[in-house]
């Protein structure tokens, strides 16, 4: 009971990963669309840069605003995404980076330490997927930003 109560949890928590993995793949395609839509402005935005002054030094400042943001979501997109193979866990063959470690004669399984190295898995991959689930809800924050900032452009754009 304890062996299959401990793979429903280590496969529980590896959805849990892959979901994340998921969302913020779709996020990613998301500001691909902000920023092909904002580079599609390109010309009204430079148009901008032939008038006033103040108009010039405005639309710099919301264009390095466009980019700052474009470049967080980036970034907390990449932490969520990126595989992470260290493990708290000393030895666990339910883990590939440590059974891809350990030697052939050590692979063999005994249910009672199987049943113990799958609850260090699913527990391994519930940190994992908080981790994961932390990073991604700070993609969006920098996604909102940069939604936000890049309708500023567009809309500047038309009325500078």
């Amino acid at each position: 009971m304890e062996w299959t109560e401990a793979a429903i949890a280590m496969q529980e928590a590896g959805i849990w990963v892959r979901h994340t993995d998921t969302k913020a793949t779709v996020l990613a395609a998301g500001v691909g669309v902000i920023a092909a839509a904002v580079l599609s402005q390109a010309d009204d935005v430079a148009g901008v840069y032939r008038g006033a002054a103040w108009a010039s030094a405005a639309m710099s400042g919301l264009l390095a605003a466009v980019i700052v943001t474009f470049v967080g979501t980036l970034r907390q997109i990449a932490v969520t995404i990126l595989p992470r193979i260290e493990s708290t866990n000393p030895l666990n063959r339910f883990a590939w980076p440590n059974l891809a470690a350990l030697p052939n004669h050590d692979r063999s399984p005994s249910y009672p330490t199987s049943a113990h190295e799958a609850w260090g898995q699913a527990a391994e991959l519930a940190r994992l997927a908080a981790l994961k689930y932390r990073a991604f809800t700070s993609s969006c924050r920098w996604f909102a930003w940069f939604i936000g900032a890049a309708v500023l452009v567009v809309v500047a754009a038309f009325v500078l």
